[in-house]
């Protein structure tokens, strides 16, 4: 064990406050101001594929809420305790209903962030108020103990799981753009069909996800596919997926590539539901399960996963999908939204077109994702180590080399 000094985070801190709290529905716009959530709060990273925005005048209202570079930004409900950085460049941005610390000067930011990521989860835990939702609050944050090692000492140990991190978001952006790619290759062959207009139903199966009990949620051989596994973007997420050990029909278990939609949203923009994404096998290879809130789509005829994937994520669908939900804090697609969708019926040419040219982009993006699950599997070892004391610097940096 280390010697470093201990501190409390209201120690580390000029200021720990919390940003805006209150309905945002009404206040967002196309362009704006960058407006961060919980959901764009990742472990050391803030992931901008799902911002949203706020108008100028907005932002100079919530001045409590504005984020510089070098700002700790922690999520307080949701997966509390995780925490990120904002990077330099950014420009202006705010916040909604996280916990924001400003480090004091002699503190590495990333230093901190990485502390936090490793130390929040069991103290979140102890600190949680609610007892249906865990939640981290101000209050919380500033007593988080923390130890903490000289300057240089912090630069050290974020400049090795720094190496880690930006391979990953290197990664991350490999992916995406092959995603990006993919879907407009594929949108662009789809819209230039002009055919005979049929009905979704005729063309797949649809399979309900399973009910389960919590006494299910055991590590066994396979994993329950849930709602989080599929994200605003439509591109599966492996965070989302829970243990599980329960049984399950046949057809109910999902194999790389499936492709599986949304079915109940909880977002207040309704961003997730009828979302189309691909299932992604996991490096140990358990099965995986679908869950209730999702539906298990497969083609019957001539029709591939990969044109299905496409399809499903055209506007025309999404716009389907909206009119077809009901609920209120809860959103619920109608079971007759997919079969009820009408749409041009390609050749068997057109579907070749469209599987051959999106296909590989899917295995690159999948490829990459592999990738950055094995670094940052590398980067949470290395993370505790390095904390505690056991592991030094340079062992450490031969590692991350042979590892790069």
């Amino acid at each position: 064990m280390n010697n470093w000094p201990e501190y409390r985070l209201g120690e580390l801190c000029t200021r720990i406050t919390v940003g805006h709290v209150g309905s945002m529905t009404s206040r967002y716009t196309d362009k704006g101001v960058p407006f961060l959530r919980s959901q764009n709060i990742k472990r050391g990273h803030i992931d901008f594929s799902s911002i949203v925005y706020i108008d100028q005048d907005f932002h100079e209202e919530l001045t409590k809420s504005q984020l510089k570079p070098g700002d700790l930004v922690i999520v307080r409900t949701g997966e509390p305790g995780t925490a990120a950085v904002v990077p330099a460049g950014i420009g202006l941005l705010n916040c909604s209903d996280l916990v924001i610390a400003t480090p004091k000067s002699d503190m590495h930011a990333p230093f901190l962030c990485y502390a936090i990521n490793e130390t929040a989860q069991g103290f979140v835990r102890a600190h949680t108020v609610g007892a249906v939702q865990q939640h981290f609050n101000v209050r919380s944050a500033k007593e988080l103990v923390l130890r903490v090692p000289s300057l240089e000492e912090q630069r050290a140990i974020s400049g090795v799981l720094g190496a880690l991190d930006d391979k990953i978001a290197i990664n991350e952006r490999i992916a995406a753009t092959a995603r990006s790619l993919s879907r407009v290759r594929g949108e662009n062959a789809i819209r230039s069909h002009v055919g005979e207009i049929g009905v979704l139903g005729d063309y797949i199966t649809i399979t309900k996800g399973l009910s389960y009990s919590s006494m299910d949620l055991e590590a066994g051989d396979a994993y329950l596919v849930t709602l989080k596994c599929i994200d605003r973007s439509g591109t599966f997420q492996h965070r989302g997926l829970k243990p599980y050990s329960g049984r399950a029909k046949p057809s109910q278990f999902v194999k790389h590539g499936d492709v599986v939609v949304a079915q109940t949203d909880l977002t207040q923009r309704a961003e997730v539901l009828g979302r189309a994404a691909r299932v992604v096998e996991t490096i140990d290879g358990k099965h995986l399960v679908a869950s209730l809130d999702l539906a298990i789509v497969r083609p019957t005829s001539f029709l591939t996963s990969d044109y299905l994937e496409i399809l499903l994520g055209t506007r025309e669908f999404r716009e389907h999908a909206s009119a077809y939900a009901n609920g209120t804090t809860v959103l619920h697609l109608n079971a007759r939204a997919l079969p009820e969708f009408t749409f041009p019926v390609p050749d068997a040419a057109l579907v070749d077109a469209v599987t051959n040219a999106t296909r590989p982009l899917f295995d690159i993006a999948v490829q990459a994702q592999r990738e950055s699950h094995v670094i940052s599997n590398l980067r949470d070892t290395l993370l505790p180590q390095l904390m505690s004391g056991r592991l030094r610097v340079r062992d450490a940096e031969m590692i991350v080399e042979d590892a790069l």
